[in-house]
Formats: C-alpha cells, sequence, structure tokens
C-alpha cells in the first residue's frame, strides 16, 4: 500500500476475523453478565471508543433497554449520578489507559458492575473491571482503524448476546459484513476516483447522518481532523435544518451518509435543498445515487458502522496526501491520551 495508514485500513476485515475468534472464547462470560438480570446500561469511552457503542446503544434501546452513552469526560464529571447500582457500565478503551478511563475507574463505587472493553489485558481498565471483554487485535502502526471496529463488533456482540441472540447468529451477520468490507476495499481503486475528485477544502467539512449513521458522522469527523487535519463538523440530518442550514453556499462541503431506508427519503430532501443552494453533497449509501456516490452493498442496518466508515478513511487518506501530509501521523497528540 505505500504507508503505514493504508496498510492498517486494507488489513480490517483480517483484524475482525480475529477479534470474532477472541469473542467466541468469551461467551461464559457474556452469558454470566446475561443472567444478573440488568436492563439498565451505560457505554462510555473517549473519542471513537466512544462512537463505536452508537450501533449497540440503538440496539438495545429497540429491545426495551435504557441505554445510554456518554463522553467518560462527561460521565466524569456532568452524568456521574447516572451510574447507580442498577446499572450495568460498559467502559471502552483500546489501551485501556486513557486519563479519563482511569480517572473514571477510581471514582466509581466497588458495587457498580463494570465491564471494561480493551486491546489491552494487562491494562487498568482490564485489571479494575468486573469483567473484560478483549478486542485482540493488532496495535494500528497510526491513528485508530483496526480498534474501532474491534469496538463495534464487541460492543454489538454484548448488546445481541444481553437480547438473547446466539453467537452463532451474530457470527453470521458479521461474516457477511467482513466479505462486503472486502468488496469495498477491492473495489476502492474504481471509485477512488471519485474520492480524488473531491473539491479542494478551504471552508468546513460537514458529516451528516441519523441514527447509526450518525456514528459514522462523529467518527469520520476524527479521520478527517486526524488524518488530513481538516475542521468537520458531525450533525443529525434533521437538527441541520434548524439554524446550520444557514451557512450553505457555494463553498459548503458535506457527506452525507444515509443507509436507513425508513429515513431515506428526509435524507434525500436535504441534499436536494443543500444542492439547490449551491452546496457539494458527497453521498455515501447502499441504495443507488446520483453522483458523486459511492454504492454499497446493501447489509443488515445493525452491521452498517462497519462499511460506511470505510470510505471517508480512505477519503482522508486522498485529502492529506493533496496537502502534502502523510496520513495519520500525529503533529500534537498521540496514540494514547493519559492526560485529561
Amino acid at each position: 500500500m505505500g504507508d503505514t495508514y493504508m496498510e492498517d485500513i486494507f488489513s480490517q476485515p483480517e483484524s475482525l476475523k480475529e477479534c470474532v475468534n477472541m469473542l467466541g472464547k468469551q461467551i461464559e462470560t457474556v452469558m454470566e453478565i446475561k443472567s444478573k438480570g440488568y436492563r439498565k446500561i451505560i457505554f462510555t469511552g473517549m473519542g471513537s471508543s466512544n462512537y463505536c457503542a452508537i450501533t449497540a446503544e440503538q440496539y438495545l434501546t429497540e429491545q426495551g433497554w435504557l441505554s445510554l452513552r456518554y463522553s467518560t469526560a462527561e460521565l466524569i464529571y456532568s452524568y456521574f449520578d447516572a451510574v447507580q447500582e442498577d446499572t450495568l457500565l460498559v467502559i471502552i478503551s483500546q489501551s485501556g489507559e486513557s486519563g479519563e478511563v482511569v480517572k473514571l475507574l477510581e471514582k466509581l463505587s466497588r458495587k457498580i458492575c463494570v465491564i471494561g472493553i480493551t486491546n489491552n489485558p494487562e491494562s487498568t481498565l482490564a485489571k479494575k473491571s468486573s469483567y473484560s471483554l478483549f478486542m485482540n487485535v493488532s496495535m494500528e502502526k497510526s491513528v485508530t482503524t483496526r480498534t474501532y471496529m474491534a469496538g463495534i463488533a464487541v460492543t454489538l456482540f454484548l448488546a445481541m448476546s444481553l437480547s438473547g441472540i446466539s453467537y452463532g447468529e451474530f457470527l453470521k451477520g458479521l461474516l457477511k459484513c467482513i466479505k462486503n468490507m472486502e468488496t469495498i476495499l477491492n473495489e476502492s481503486i474504481e471509485w477512488k476516483k471519485k474520492v480524488e475528485e473531491f473539491p479542494d477544502i478551504t471552508n468546513t467539512m460537514w458529516l451528516l447522518g441519523r441514527g447509526i449513521d450518525y456514528g459514522t458522522a462523529l467518527a469520520g469527523t476524527l479521520f478527517f481532523r486526524e488524518v488530513s487535519r481538516v475542521m468537520s463538523i458531525a450533525e443529525y440530518c434533521g437538527e441541520f435544518r434548524h439554524g446550520p442550514f444557514e451557512v450553505v453556499d457555494s463553498g459548503f462541503l458535506a457527506i452525507l451518509i444515509t443507509t436507513d431506508k425508513e429515513v431515506h427519503r428526509l435524507n434525500k430532501n436535504l441534499l436536494e435543498k443543500i444542492r439547490g443552494k449551491g452546496g457539494y453533497v458527497f453521498i455515501i449509501s447502499d441504495q443507488s445515487e446520483e453522483e458523486p456516490a459511492i454504492v454499497l452493498p446493501i447489509c443488515d442496518k445493525w452491521y452498517s458502522q462497519f462499511l460506511t466508515i470505510i470510505p471517508i478513511q480512505i477519503l482522508a487518506d486522498c485529502i492529506a496526501k493533496k496537502k502534502g501530509i502523510k496520513s495519520g501521523e500525529f503533529r500534537w497528540g498521540s496514540k494514547i491520551t493519559k492526560g485529561e
């Protein structure tokens, strides 16, 4: 591939298979958690470790759970009272050593049931959690890619298991999704031309979505900021009409992620209104669209977050190369953020 960031991206399908193998060995742990009868759950993490739980959060909400998700930094200081003895607290951190995660663990009562999801079995998170679930993927050479995918997989596995879905059924859906990921990456050479024709970014990049697609929008902002150092904002499609629409003009740039058939008509209507005011919108969808668009393989909506992020990862690389930036190389930060 020529650079570590793209190598990490193309390795994601294989790394998910490694993650799945580990999950198969952790079924008894999840069944023990399920037997405790919790119906309230809070997911928390920082950055992509927060956004990776959006699918699981929504899945459990549809199953009748009180399912919440907070940035760990906000949970510590603004929403800590939401964590009660009836709460199943899921803390996600690839390193298990993020400053906010360690601070939260120090603050929690021992009566709280904590599930730690991490890629580091020797981490503070793994050692201080009531239960640990491991990602089991190779650490990235660049910004978060494989561990983001693993975070989606582990949280979704947990959510489905708590709802009575068997490991076999979860595995069947994920393996089909992995094949779709491989298809997308194999076809990326063909649609990369569309990506390379993306306008030069002189202003803010907007990422728009609803539901699970909004999770991809949030994660996408991290890729644009970290990989290509582009100012980017994630917004719900519905919220965009309530004020932000005023920023649309001939210099406006957005990526619209739309895979939910129930709201696709609403998203398409927003697309037409933005283009009607001169704005540029690039579409990522599993449905046929007018150009410019990347059409993804159709999959079950609970697995869509694995697919929709890949074009954004590659677009961030193309923009970085246009700017003469080495993709995914940290300038001011580092792989693990230990300070608050």
